[in-house]
């Protein structure tokens, strides 16, 4: 208490002190407590106070003078700020003079034994040493250990604990070399002190303990005090670890390595909450010490800052450790650790940004400039949110996304060309006219469903705006007056409704544009509903996309209440499948209840009959996944409804064979078979038999099943029920007839869907080639045909074209996504061969965009655009609603997306691609026509854009993709140029981006972490490696040529020209470097020595691409030069220096394997070890006798032989010998000379460090180095000490002799 109050006084009084006086302020209080006569001590009384006592008396400021005089200049140089110029880094604040330093002892300064701290000396003392070890660790911190050393060296002086003293002195000989002042302490008082038993002889030296680490010597547990010494534990524990390799340094051996201090009241349990916490949790198995190491790091709250504060030798081993981490770091490192090893690439992966839109293009190699159109004209077609700067490195070269752009908008009048012939009159010119705008809108109303495909998951919309649907312009303009042609006229019949189901396609267009990341909420879905009616069906589709998307489920259950309640047909059709899809598999109750009741034949027996539409009908079957029931064959329009609940049960049992857990005594299979070839009808039976007793009205059937209305639905329920079984009994069962009399009992579409169902059955056997799918057709339609047969021939060949086409659609399937090219080749045959019939050409153009979706492929873009100017003839709604599907496939989410083939994306796509279009816009008899948008469910995202980390900019980049083996294939490894379509990760072992820094995803342990990353719009940060430049600027790779010769350890630094940095990397630290210190000017054109020094500093940052390493290299080259030009003003530069020779003798150690983890691998530290060794050499040779004098324990030199000395003791590693003669003479003991004749003196010289053991009495070198570990001095340095040693025992070597 008596402490704190003390100082309380001191620091509070009026006025209070300034940063800089604070701690002279400390000091006198402190000693004072301790019992010092501050006044006696000249350090002490010379301490200057810089603020005035009280803050309302200010000094009085001195009269200017305009002349001057000699005692100016003496007040000058005796200031306080000249000293400390000149004897900096000394005690900052303190006023020291050699006069009052240099002093002799005065007996009558002694302690004042009644001062409260006075019995605590010993202890504050060695706590204050400990502090003083944490600030050498520091270099924000270290120049407050100079002053603290002033405090240290006069308690350590006074205690009587020499080595203290040494320790202080060599690290600032010259401030310690003035002080001669100590305080007599009496013997009887010293009783009175509580001396710890922690307090030992040999001062705790953290330098040096980090040194005998790196030598492989035995250390002792370094002390610690808990919460103060934070960055020692966290340095001692680093060096455990990943210098001597114990992997439990950091966990269970903590006490091996730190003997931990603590007071009393003070528990070591409360340490972590000093230090910075994190989210690592630390995981050590057996994964290298370096990545143990850098992961503990981080787990402890140590960052890069931190890093660059610790002082350069000592930081080296904890910078080699992240630089090998830095080459193949773990993909499910933190974000810290990953900034921590400089990884920002990967730090920017942790951020899971996306890429945002930008409409500037680039990375074009030709400079090609898209179509001059107005911002209204970009907005309005709905197309504009694509991501340009990505598909501008996709497909560089030319302008095929604009082309897709211009076939599929739809939202500007069409071009009517219609040339008046002479005989025709005006009245029937404009009924051509309208007649030709009519076959155009058949294909613009089917360009929604492409355009959805295109601008999938494209746009983040604003909650505050509503979202943009492009228009629906059915109107056309005659050349060559421009005049508007509008089907309104009256003067051709148009259906009614013509519109209804193109609006809702655009609506579901609209809403697909939404990403699934985007913020959407039920208040802003309720926004967009529209004020007229005209745009209900819009709104609608907007809805079924918002299910797609899966942001349907933030839609409050009192809004889907108020949009059902309407009795809006659309509107329902579009909730029901847009919330059956948001909620697919998960078996919702409450969805279940909501689509029950649309379907009759779920309701209870007495329930009221509801008029539900026969539409929406379709909807829920599909929605709840019913199979069909006996209220099928009594609807109108009973071919959807049997084919949705086909579908239904399909999707329900999907590829589950005949596992059919819960449905084996319902014998499905066998029932689907009997539907689909047909025979007798099953007998009713439940408990709305009655209400299905009406007969159908259409058709007298009779008792036999229908299978014209029955055989979709059956067929493609048994294809996704046994889906990828290979169920050859099955699969037998779809087999076409093979006698010309059973065939004719087939219609040929249904030819199309048995062959597809058996296809998909016998996945495993379906094959790239033309003889595969020319197998499928029956033998007796391959082979000769006898002319006295009865043969239809164009029955035939309808039947052998639909096979065909059914057989591509399977291949089609098997290879969706995969742009596999022996698929697309053979698909492209049979597309451009003899095939002519135009569903079959649609169906081959759809699969042909399944294999190459995602890709833009140039040739299926040429047969849409063929298609697409085909209007004419036989190409209805439908056709183009097949082609402009395939279109959309093609270019799927702007290339950022592909299909998937697993068994949910197979269901989906029969859903969407059912081979049967409609004939016009209104015609849902065969297959609804909301269900073509099923085809996003099975769109997975696998593009992968590299982003540049520096530029943010995405880029090229080479992959190394790895292919894991199959039955098929051997594991493989192929390059591809990103941006590019990943195969499905399935069949990928790993991905690693080349010519960058390594991110290899090992996908058989990673693969959630690449889902993640392209589910981000596949954004990969990468950062290149030195000499590599990015692709559009060296796309043959011949600018890197020169790089690749640099980077190759046995080049040299001469091969090196720091002119060309900007080809080797584009660091700005090392190109400004370069630019300023590596060429050529006025000021150091005479030093070719320093330009070839800065370009070896250069040369090893570029090579092992670790710009960090430059401070590094800078502070080694100014130790040394500052040890050559004798002007340092401490030893701390050696100490560092020390450790580096330390950790390089270690790795040399070890052999040349492990010569390569160091960083400094190269001509560079060789160069300034040799330095900094002829440097010590010469100054031993010169001043021998300075040496001998300090081991002898005589006073220290002054000026700078002590500076030297200290220089020479602390890089030698020589410990304190001051006043210990027994180990003094073991040293010369160990170097005690043999007789040898002069004329032989020099040729035996480099010999007598070997035979002098044996004269001393060492059996062995072994015993040589044994005695030489007692002394803890490395055999390399004591080999220096001969001469002084030799020259020292006896005179028969004389120093001039060496």
């Amino acid at each position: 208490m008596k402490v704190l109050v003390k100082w309380y006084n001191i620091y509070n009084a009026p006025g209070g002190p300034s940063a800089h006086a604070e701690w002279n302020l400390f000091v006198t209080c402190f000693m004072t407590l301790m019992g010092y006569n501050t006044e006696r001590l000249a350090w002490t009384r010379n301490l200057h106070f810089e603020v005035p006592l009280s803050p309302v008396i200010a000094a009085k400021k001195a009269r200017p003078s305009d002349g001057g005089s000699e005692e100016d200049l003496d007040y000058l140089l005796g200031s306080h700020y000249h000293r400390q110029i000149n004897s900096q880094p000394i005690c900052s604040n303190n006023a020291l003079t050699t006069e009052t330093m240099s002093s002799p002892s005065t007996p009558s300064l002694k302690l004042d034994s009644s001062a409260p701290l006075f019995p605590h000396i010993p202890a504050l003392f060695y706590v204050l040493h400990l502090l003083y070890q944490e600030l050498q660790l520091d270099e924000l911190q270290r120049a407050r250990a100079s002053s603290l050393v002033c405090l240290l060296q006069q308690l350590a002086r006074d205690l009587q604990l020499d080595e203290y003293v040494d320790l202080y002195w060599r690290d600032y000989p010259s401030l310690i070399s003035g002080f001669t002042e100590s305080c007599v302490i009496d013997q009887a008082l010293i009783g009175q002190m509580q001396r710890p038993s922690f307090l030992t002889e040999e001062p705790p030296c953290v330098l040096s303990w980090l040194s005998s680490c790196l030598r492989g010597e035995e250390v002792p547990p370094f002390p610690c005090l808990p919460g103060i010494c934070h960055r020692t534990r966290l340095l001692v524990l680093s060096y455990a670890l990943y210098i001597i390799g114990d992997e439990h340094a950091t966990s269970t051996d903590k006490s091996k390595y730190l003997a931990k201090l603590s007071a009393g009241q003070k528990n070591c349990a409360s340490e972590p909450q000093y230090r910075r916490q994190s989210s690592v949790k630390v995981q050590f198995s057996s994964e290298s010490l370096a990545e143990q190491l850098v992961v503990w790091l981080t787990s402890e709250g140590f960052t890069l800052k931190d890093l660059e504060s610790v002082p350069f030798g000592v930081a080296l081993p904890i910078r080699e450790a992240i630089y090998r981490c830095r080459e193949r770091p773990c993909s499910d490192w933190s974000e810290e650790v990953c900034l921590l090893i400089g990884r920002q690439d990967l730090t920017k992966q942790a951020h899971k940004m996306t890429l945002a839109k930008n409409k500037a293009s680039v990375g074009s190699g030709l400079s090609l400039e898209p179509p001059a159109t107005t911002e209204a004209d970009e907005e309005e077609d709905g197309m504009s949110d694509i991501i340009q700067e990505v598909t501008g490195l996709i497909w560089s070269q030319d302008l095929r996304v604009q082309e897709v752009r211009r076939l599929l908008q739809s939202s500007r009048p069409v071009r009517v060309s219609v040339v008046q012939l002479p005989e025709v009159s005006d009245h029937e010119y404009i009924e051509e006219k309208e007649n030709k705008l009519l076959q155009l809108c058949q294909r613009t109303m089917a360009l929604p469903v492409g355009r959805g495909l295109f601008t999938l998951f494209s746009y983040h919309p604003v909650l505050t705006e509503p979202l943009p649907v492009p228009k629906l312009n059915l109107t056309g303009r005659a050349p060559p007056r421009n005049t508007m042609v509008d089907l309104n006229s009256g003067n051709i019949d148009v259906p009614p409704n013509m519109t209804s189901w193109p609006s809702f396609h655009n609506g579901v267009a609209a809403g697909l544009k939404i990403a699934p990341a985007s913020q959407v909420d039920s208040a802003w879905i309720a926004y967009n509903k529209p004020k007229i009616p005209e745009l209900a069906n819009e709104y609608a589709g907007f809805l079924m996309a918002l299910g797609l998307n899966g942001h349907l489920t933030k839609l409050a259950t009192l809004n889907i209440h108020d949009y059902l309640t309407k009795g809006h047909e659309m509107t329902s059709i579009g909730l029901l499948l847009g919330v059956s899809s948001a909620k697919l598999g998960t078996m919702d109750m409450s969805i279940t209840r909501l689509l029950s009741i649309h379907i009759p034949a779920l309701l209870p027996p007495t329930s009221t009959e509801l008029d539900v539409p026969h539409n929406v009908q379709v909807a829920a079957v599909i929605g709840i996944g019913r199979p069909p029931g006996p209220e099928m064959e009594y609807c109108t329009d009973r071919e959807s409804y049997s084919l949705a609940a086909g579908l239904a049960l399909g999707m329900v049992c999907l590829g589950h064979g005949s596992n059919l857990i819960g449905m084996t005594d319902l014998n499905v299979p066998e029932q689907l078979y009997q539907y689909m070839v047909g025979g007798h009808r099953r007998a009713q039976a439940g408990a709305s038999r009655e209400r299905h007793k009406s007969p159908s009205y259409q058709i007298k059937e009779g008792d036999t099943i229908n299978v014209d209305v029955t055989c979709p639905g059956a067929t493609l329920a048994l294809a996704m029920i046994y889906l990828k079984t290979n169920n050859r009994s099955i699969a037998d069962w779809l087999k076409p007839p093979d006698t010309w009399f059973l065939l004719d009992f087939i219609k040929p579409e249904f030819l199309l869907l048995r062959t597809l169902a058996r296809c998909i059955i016998m996945w495993d056997e379906i094959l790239p080639n033309t003889e595969w799918v020319k197998s499928n057709i029956p033998q007796i339609m391959r082979g000769t045909f006898d002319p006295s047969e009865d043969i239809n021939m164009e029955t035939m060949a309808q039947a052998q074209d639909y096979i065909t086409a059914g057989a591509c659609m399977a291949l089609g399937l098997r290879f969706a996504g995969s742009a596999n090219s022996d698929a697309f080749d053979c698909l492209y045959e049979f597309q451009t061969g003899y095939y002519n019939l135009q569903t079959g050409l649609s169906m081959i153009l759809l699969a042909m965009s399944m294999v190459m979706s995602g890709t833009g492929n140039l040739k299926v873009l040429q047969l849409c655009r063929f298609f697409h100017k085909r209007t004419g003839g036989e190409m209805n709604y439908g056709f183009h609603m097949a082609h402009h599907m395939a279109l959309g496939l093609l270019f799927l989410g702007g290339g950022r997306y592909t299909l998937s083939t697993s068994n949910s994306a197979i269901a989906a796509l029969l859903c969407a691609l059912y081979p049967h279009f409609p004939a016009h816009s209104t015609d849902n008899r065969y297959h609804l026509q909301a269900l073509r948008h099923l085809a996003v469910l099975a769109a997975e995202p696998r593009l992968l854009v590299p982003v540049d980390v520096d530029s943010l900019k995405p880029c090229y980049a080479l992959l190394e993709v790895t292919y894991k083996e199959t039955k098929w294939y051997d594991e493989t490894t192929v390059e591809l140029m990103a941006p590019t379509m990943l195969p499905e990760l399935h069949l990928l072992k790993k991905v690693n981006p080349e010519n960058n820094w390594t991110t290899e995803s090992n996908l058989s342990k990673e693969t959630q972490h690449l889902k993640s990353i392209l589910c981000r719009d596949g954004v990969l940060y990468v950062k290149l490696r030195a000499g590599q430049l990015p692709y559009k600027d060296d796309p043959q790779g011949w600018k890197s040529l020169l790089a690749s010769t640099v980077n190759h350890r046995n080049s040299g630094v001469r091969a090196f020209k720091p002119e060309a940095i900007s080809t080797f990397t584009s660091e700005p630290a090392l190109v400004s470097f370069a630019e300023f210190f590596c060429k050529t000017s006025e000021e150091i054109k005479q030093r070719d020595d320093t330009l070839v020094l800065f370009s070896a500093m250069l040369y090893e940052c570029v090579t092992q691409e670790c710009p960090e390493m430059l401070p590094t290299y800078i502070a080694i080259e100014q130790a040394v030069g500052a040890l050559r030009r004798r002007d340092l003003l401490q030893t701390f530069p050696l100490w560092q220096m020390r450790l580096v020779v330390d950790l390089w003798d270690s790795r040399v150690q070890r052999g040349p394997i492990h010569r390569h983890d160091a960083l400094l691998t190269s001509e560079f530290l060789p160069v300034m070890k040799n330095m900094v060794d002829v440097a010590l050499d010469s100054w031993l040779k010169e001043n021998s006798s300075v040496l001998r004098s300090y081991m002898r324990g005589e006073a220290l030199p002054q000026n700078g032989q002590s500076m030297a000395l200290a220089c020479f003791l602390v890089y030698r590693s020589i410990p304190c010998l001051r006043n210990t003669h027994t180990q003094l003479e073991t040293v010369w003991c160990l170097f005690k000379p043999i007789p040898i004749p002069t004329s032989s003196r020099r040729t035996l010289l480099m010999l007598s460090p070997l035979l002098s053991p044996l004269s001393a009495g060492c059996s062995s070198l072994g015993d040589l180095l044994s005695r030489s570990s007692q002394l803890r001095i490395p055999l390399r340095d004591l080999l220096r000490l001969v001469p002084v040693l030799l020259g020292s025992a006896s005179g028969a070597f004389p120093l001039q002799a060496f």
